[in-house]
C-alpha cells in the first residue's frame, strides 16, 4: 500500500502533521505500508508524485486563522482521509474543506454530527486529539519501563532518536529541577480565559505564561512546572490536556465531558476544577502535598502513555478505513 501524508503549505514542518507522519512511518510495516511520502500541496500533485492507496490531510490548528490559509487548497487525490484539528476555530473553512474527502475525523466530539449533517455522510468519526512521547523527557524516563508492558511497542526498535533529542534528554537530566508552580501556554483568545490566568497567577506568584510556544519547546515549560492550568475554550478535549500529563506534571484542567469519556479522572490522574476560584484552591493545595501530586501526575502520563499517543490515533484511523474497505 502506498500512502501520502499532506499539510498546509504555510505551516512549520512539525506538530501534528509530522508527528502522526513519522509514528507511521516508524511503524509501517505494522500498518502494511510499502511506501509512505510526506508533501506539501503543489500544482498536478498527482502527475507529479504518482497515485496512491491513501491520501491523509492532518489539519494544523492555525489553517484558517492567518488571511489566505485554506482559500486556494488543492485537491488531494482520492481515496483521503481529513483529520480535522481545532474545528472550534476556522469551523466554515474546515466544514467547506471536508467535502472533499471520503473520511472525515474530528478531534472534537460535539462537532461529529455538525459535520455529518453538513456532508450528508456518516463517515466521520471522532478522533481525539493525542501527546507524542518523543519530545517529552519525563515521558522517556518511564518510557523504557512502560515499553516492556505495552503490547503496542512490544520488540519495536527505538533507535530512531536524533541526537539532538538524545542531547536534550542529557541536559535535562542535569538539571532534574521544576522551576515553576504553575503554568500556562496557550493564546488569550477570550475574556474568559485573560480573566481567569489574572487571578490565577495573582494567586500563584511563581508562574511562567507564554502564548507562543509550540511542540517541542512547549513541552521542556510544562517539564519546568509542577502543575500545568488547562482552560478549553468550548469545553473541548483541547491538545494541552494530553501533553500536560505526558509531560509528568500535574495537569489542572476545567472540567470537560470528553476528558472524563476518554479516561481522565479526578484526583486520580488529573484535577478537575469548576470554576477559577476552585482552580486556585486546588492549585495551592496540591502544591503543598508533593507526594498526591506527584502520582496523580505519573498516573496522568501511564494514561496518555497507553491510550493517547499518536500511535493510538494512527492504528484507530487505519482501523476504521480499512474496516469499511
Amino acid at each position: 500500500m502506498k500512502v501520502a501524508f499532506w499539510y498546509e503549505v504555510r505551516i512549520r514542518n512539525d506538530g501534528p502533521p509530522l508527528y502522526l507522519k513519522s509514528v507511521v512511518e516508524r511503524h509501517k510495516k505494522d500498518f502494511k505500508i510499502d511506501e509512505l511520502e510526506h508533501w506539501i500541496p503543489l500544482k498536478d500533485k498527482v502527475k507529479m508524485y504518482g497515485d496512491y492507496d491513501l491520501n491523509i490531510w492532518v489539519d494544523f490548528g492555525d489553517d484558517a486563522l492567518e488571511k489566505g490559509y485554506g482559500l486556494e487548497y488543492e485537491k488531494v487525490g482520492k481515496p483521503n482521509a481529513y483529520w480535522v484539528s481545532d474545528s472550534h476555530v476556522g469551523l466554515e473553512y474546515r466544514l467547506k474543506k471536508a467535502k472533499e474527502f471520503d473520511y472525515v475525523f474530528v478531534a472534537i466530539k460535539d462537532h461529529v454530527k455538525l459535520f455529518k449533517k453538513k456532508l450528508g455522510h456518516n463517515k466521520v468519526y471522532w478522533l481525539p486529539h493525542a501527546a507524542e512521547p518523543i519530545v517529552y523527557h519525563s515521558a522517556f524516563v518511564n518510557l523504557f519501563e512502560h515499553l516492556k508492558k505495552a503490547k503496542d511497542y512490544k520488540g519495536k526498535n527505538y533507535g530512531y532518536w536524533t541526537t539532538h533529542e538524545k542531547e536534550l534528554i542529557k541536559e535535562m537530566d542535569r538539571e532534574g529541577i521544576k522551576k515553576h508552580d504553575i503554568c500556562f501556554i496557550g493564546h488569550l483568545n477570550s475574556q474568559k480565559r485573560i480573566d481567569a490566568l489574572d487571578k490565577l497567577f495573582k494567586a500563584i506568584p511563581e508562574f511562567y505564561y507564554n502564548g507562543s510556544l509550540f511542540f517541542e519547546a512547549a513541552a521542556r515549560k510544562y517539564m519546568d512546572s509542577k502543575i500545568v492550568f488547562n482552560i478549553s475554550i468550548g469545553k473541548e478535549a483541547n491538545m494541552r490536556a494530553f501533553e500536560a500529563p505526558l509531560s509528568g506534571s500535574l495537569l489542572l484542567t476545567d472540567k470537560v465531558k470528553d476528558l472524563e469519556e476518554l479516561g481522565f479522572k479526578d484526583g486520580v490522574n488529573c484535577v478537575f476544577y469548576k470554576d477559577i476560584k476552585e482552580a486556585i484552591k486546588k492549585a495551592k493545595y496540591y502544591l503543598k502535598h508533593d507526594k498526591e501530586r506527584e502520582k496523580i501526575a505519573k498516573a496522568g502520563q501511564e494514561l496518555v502513555l497507553n491510550n493517547h499517543t499518536y500511535l493510538h490515533r494512527a492504528k484507530e484511523l487505519f482501523k476504521i478505513i480499512n474496516n469499511i474497505k
